[in-house]
Parts: C-alpha cells; structure tokens; sequence
C-alpha cells in the first residue's frame, strides 16, 4: 500500500466522521437547534398570532389591557440568541409573579407550564416578572410587564337599598325591571352598581362615581337628587312620578348612561293630624295619640276656616285638594245642631249656630271613603 494511498483513506475517513459527528450534534449553537438561555420574551394572546408585549432590552414595549373581571391566557415565547423559540411545557416552563414593590390585588397570575392565566381582579395598573423556569428555579427573568385593569364598559346596572342585598331595579335592554317607591318626605339611600361585561361590580368611589339626574322631559320639583361618589340620596319633596338617568362618572364626563328609572312618591297614610287657623302658623290642636291636645272655639254666628294638616310617617304635610281631601262630620253620641260644617277639599268652614260643645271627626279622604280618621275634636261655639 502506498503512503499516498494510504494518507488519501485516512482523510476520507475522518471526513466522513467529521461529517457523522456533525449530523449527531447536540450542540445549542447549531443553528437547527434551539437554545435553552433565553434573550428575550415575547407574549401573545393564547393561540393566535397577536402579539401584546416584547422585550426590547431592559423593558418591554407593550402590555396587557384588561377589564375587571377579566380572564386571559397568554402564550409566553422566550427566544435564544438565534432568536429561536424554546419549546415549553417539559424540561423548561414558564412561571409568573407580580413584580416586588407592585399592587398585588390588581392581578392573579398562574404559570401552565407553556402559558400563563392572568385574571383581572380590581381596578388599577401592577407589573408582573415572566420566569423561564427549569427544575425549582429561574434561568432567565423578563423585565417586569405592565398589566392594567380597567373598569371597562358598563354592560348593566342594578339599584339596591344601601348597605343591603334588597335590589330595587336592574337595567335589562334598554329599559329598568323595577323603580324606586317613596313616601312624601322620605329620604331613601340607594347603592348603584354598573356591571362590566363579565356581570362584575365596577368600583366606585374612586376614578369613577355615580352621578344622577332628572331624565329629560320628565318632571321636576318631586325629588331631590345628591351623590356621594359611590351611592345616591333620594329626597322625596312631592307626589307624583318621575324618571331619573344614572351615570357612570369619569373625570369630568360620563362613560355611560343608564334608561331613565322610575321614582313614585307616594302621599302615603297619615299617621297624625294638626288644625291650624286658615292661612297662619297658628296651631289650635294636634293629635296625640288617641286624643286631641286642643280644640277650636268660634262665636255664635261666626265662621272659623281651618287648615287641616294630615302627617305621614315622615310627619310631612300630605298635600290635599286632588286626590286626597278633607271630610268632616259630628261624631257619634255628640250634641248636634251647634255648628254647620262645610268641606272645601283643603280646608273646612265651621260656623257657630248655638252655644255649647261638641266633637267632630275629621276624615282624610280618597275617592269615596275615607282612608283615615281622626279621635273626636271639641269645638265649643261661645256668645262671645
């Protein structure tokens, strides 16, 4: 064999050795192979191709935008220095935490292994750390990744008794399942909560109020609105029925608008009563009880006209003269022919026809009956 020979198979075998050596590498520089020491990080809705974030250097250009109630799986993409992917979900995952000094009730994180949960769980703005986990700890650690909440757009609204569970109304379409029912004189507080999307309670208080309005067209002088950034007072001033919108306030605006909601007054029933001299503060009796503390004197021949002043509970005047007015007649058992009563649907006419004492009741009266009445009221007609 010559040396040429001989040095000629020698290179061919180790060639095709060479050649052998490179097709069996395991080497993370080869560049059919990914690398396991990420560069950089990317995040993508689960999924798709829509990218929400990058690494680019020492920060991330991007974040996570969500409303509050929120829930968003995330495709976490590291890549090596041949800006490969490295595949997840085995021997490499990715793990999530908020960033140290950051909120952290905005945001709950949970690593799957090749992606990430992030659930929306109040309103405001963290940072969350991506980990590119092996074994028990991190190799490789993103800059912290802005993730903000928001309290997205009202989808509803429900109005409650406030500090109670007892819903008045809620908003279905375009219009309201209920209304709030007050009595003259009553003041009501009301919680409003406007819901996202995700049937969650947009906070309040804070970015965002509730505000309230009578609705246009609808009647005015009935109630008495006043908001307290979170909730609503409902003054009750005059019966009758009237519609008020509520909003979603931010800033100096409002986000959203609720269907005009109904709010009745009602008179209600009165719990007592008061006469006084027609047109005057002058108060000649009042009820107490089952009895009158009082009574009304008039002059042989004369004529007394008296208010009569029927209470409700919330010893607020029940206006009389439409619906409700006033009656009046002697009671039972007492002297009759010593006055003449008149009705005048606000007020009574009491004449004095001879001297001597009796009782009156005075009814309040609705239709055709009345709806309540007073204990026996003296009356004493004098020849003064």
């Amino acid at each position: 064999m010559s040396w040429t020979h001989h040095r000629t198979g020698t290179a061919l075998a180790a060639a095709a050795s060479l050649i052998l050596l490179a097709g069996c590498s395991d080497s993370p520089t080869d560049p059919g192979t990914p690398g396991v020491e990420p560069v950089t990080a990317e995040v993508y809705e689960r999924g798709t191709d829509n990218r929400l974030a990058y690494v680019h250097g020492d920060h991330w250009h991007g974040g996570i935008d969500l409303h509050l109630g929120e829930e968003i799986e995330v495709d976490v993409r590291f890549l090596d220095a041949s800006d490969q992917v490295i595949p997840l979900g085995g021997e490499y995952t990715v793990e999530a935490e908020v960033a140290p000094g950051e909120r952290t009730d905005v945001v709950h994180v949970h690593g799957h292994g090749d992606h990430v949960d992030i659930e929306a769980e109040a309103v405001g703005e963290t940072h969350v750390i991506l980990h590119f986990w092996h074994d028990n700890h991190a190799d490789w650690s993103t800059p912290p990744l802005r993730v903000t909440v928001g309290a997205g757009g009202p989808a509803g609204a429900e109005v409650y008794e406030r500090g109670t569970d007892n819903r008045l109304a809620y908003v279905h379409g375009d219009h309201w399942h209920g209304g709030v029912d007050l009595i003259l004189g009553q003041e009501i507080e009301v919680d409003v909560r406007f819901l996202d999307a995700n049937d969650e309670v947009i906070p309040l208080g804070g970015e965002y109020t509730v505000e309230a309005e009578i609705a246009p067209g609808e009647a005015t002088g009935l109630i008495h609105l006043h908001a307290h950034g979170d909730h609503l007072d409902i003054d009750a001033e005059g019966v009758g029925e009237t519609r008020i919108v509520l909003h979603l306030w931010h800033d100096d605006h409002a986000d959203w608008s609720t269907p005009p909601l109904r709010v009745t007054v009602d008179a209600g029933e009165p719990a007592t009563a008061e006469v006084y001299e027609r047109g005057t503060e002058t108060r000649l009796a009042y009820v107490h009880g089952d009895h009158w503390h009082g009574g009304v004197e008039v002059g042989l021949g004369d004529e007394a006209e008296v208010d009569v002043h029927f209470l409700n509970e919330y010893d607020h005047v029940i206006p009389l003269g439409g619906e409700y007015t006033v009656e009046a007649e002697i009671a039972p058992g007492e002297a009759t022919g010593l006055i003449h009563l008149h009705a005048h649907g606000d007020h009574l006419d009491i004449e004095g026809e001879a001297v001597g004492e009796t009782r009156i009741l005075i009814h309040f009266w609705h239709d055709d009956h009345a709806d309540w009445t007073t204990p026996p009221l003296r009356v004493t007609v004098t020849d003064d």
